[in-house]
């Protein structure tokens, strides 16, 4: 797509360096957004900025988290860069967006757990945060993408393009709904394993696809399907963090879709008949084997990938859930076990 923010953290941030170490322990590590990820590192606090530029999607991700108290609101100048259309997820903190210029559009103000349609001409404005922890998600999308995947004229993208033609250079946005239906498929973006080229641009369609589609009618997320949906979705998290290397817990993917790690195994549990626990062994099992036939990993390097130091370990949990050893399944397909 193209760059559609700049964000001035080190103007906020009294005294703050970029650095190469995150300052905090992120809520989500952007697999894919590795080379677009910055760390500012402050005597008040630190700042994560992740970004990642996709065909159709511009997708940015900013975390804070500030010790001093005192030092609150933070005052960040940014400049939109273009006239853009963005989708804006506020997880955690309070979000308050004010035009350095008046005519250009309203003060935006977004609480935790809301979401707002934001159309943006190219224009100054300062985002002040008044919370020690924030956390904001920002998808930009071409009004032509996401038109396409909304063609009911009720939507309010449509409502935004509508309302387009006749103030281009001002800010126009939607009222805010929450976001706690959308919860899993921006944690399934935020996960998405690194790709090159038009595989990663597809991968990250589909998820942006959904929250397109559950912003155009929140009442999906209440349809009988709604459970087996959550469960299909938790599952691709899991997959995605084992893809990527990361073995993650239940409470690791409690915590990025907003939810308690009882109540997530809880809902897992009803929705699937198993334990996400169970789950997420299923899955990194799998991985193995997917390195042993397709990457030509031997058992012991399979076995390292997911997780497992010792070899003999991995080979009775894979026993256990396939009916043969690693070196008798790789037999069976005439593939050397090392």
């Amino acid at each position: 797509m193209h760059p559609t923010i700049n964000i001035h953290l080190k103007a906020a941030l009294p005294a703050a360096v970029q650095v190469r170490a995150a300052p905090f322990f992120p809520t989500y590590t952007v697999p894919y957004a590795h080379d677009q990820t910055s760390y500012f590192k402050s005597p008040i606090g630190g700042a994560i900025l992740q970004q990642y530029d996709a065909f159709d999607v511009y997708l940015v991700v900013l975390e804070t988290k500030v010790r001093q108290p005192d030092a609150l609101p933070l005052a960040i100048p940014i400049e939109t860069l273009h006239r853009d259309l963005h989708w804006l997820y506020q997880i955690k903190g309070r979000l308050t967006v004010e035009p350095a210029r008046d005519g250009t559009g309203c003060k935006l103000e977004l609480a935790a757990g809301r979401q707002v349609q934001v159309y943006s001409p190219k224009m100054e404005a300062t985002m002040y945060i008044s919370e020690p922890h924030t956390l904001s998600v920002s998808i930009a999308a071409k009004a032509k993408w996401l038109i396409r995947h909304q063609a009911d004229q009720a939507h309010p993208i449509e409502k935004l393009v509508a309302s387009l033609r006749k103030q281009a250079d001002r800010c126009v946005t939607s009222q805010d709904t929450a976001i706690a239906s959308a919860m899993p498929h921006l944690a399934e973006l935020l996960s998405l394993p690194k790709l090159d080229g038009e595989p990663m641009d597809a991968a990250i369609a589909a998820p942006v696809g959904h929250l397109v589609r559950l912003a155009r009618s929140p009442a999906t997320a209440q349809a009988q399907d709604a459970q087996a949906a959550f469960v299909e979705t938790i599952r691709r998290q899991v997959d995605n963090h084992i893809k990527a290397g990361h073995i993650p817990s239940v409470a690791t993917i409690a915590y990025q879709n907003g939810l308690g790690a009882r109540s997530l195994s809880a809902r897992y549990r009803a929705g699937s008949g198993q334990k996400l626990q169970t789950y997420i062994m299923e899955s990194r099992l799998a991985e193995a084997l997917r390195l042993m036939v397709e990457e030509d990993l031997t058992i012991s390097e399979a076995a390292l990938a997911i997780g497992y130091a010792e070899t003999s370990v991995f080979s009775r949990q894979f026993k256990k859930q396939y009916g043969l050893s690693p070196r008798e399944y790789l037999k069976t397909l005439d593939i050397p076990s090392e």
